[in-house]
């Protein structure tokens, strides 16, 4: 890019670098297992490097498995599965799959306004 001129996203150096440290990661936390949540957060991560670089269709298997991982290991209300299903709804979003990203846009949202409502009337517990 020209000095002065803004770069497309897949050009920007820190997203190939958190890129590298993520896939460096995630070589390493497969070794502890596949649906480790250690991985699965570092497989959400990856996918959301390699979202902002533009390159969805790569992200979209590993924000798919961070999802159905966290849904299965920490249930649907968990704030894992929550984000997870943010990133998710967001990708399908950015790919046109609009009748795909307004379900899951509509669960993160329902469930978010419910905790929020839960923490302020004091039930911070039932929350979480």
């Amino acid at each position: 890019a020209q000095s002065g001129s803004l770069a497309a996203p897949g050009d920007c150096p820190a997203l190939a670098a958190y890129e590298k440290h993520f896939r460096g990661i995630l070589i390493e936390d497969e070794k502890v297992g596949e649906e480790d949540p250690q991985t699965l957060l570092t497989a959400g991560n990856l996918g959301c490097v390699l979202q902002a670089q533009g390159r969805l269709d790569e992200a979209e298997p590993l924000l798919r498995r961070a999802l159905w991982g966290f849904g299965a290991k920490r249930g649907l209300h968990h704030p894992d599965t929550l984000v997870s299903t943010n990133n998710l709804a967001s990708l399908l979003y950015a790919q046109d799959k609009f009748e795909d990203a307004e379900p899951l846009f509509r669960s993160v949202l329902s469930m978010t306004n419910l905790a929020n409502l839960l923490s302020a009337t004091g039930r911070r517990a039932e929350a979480e």
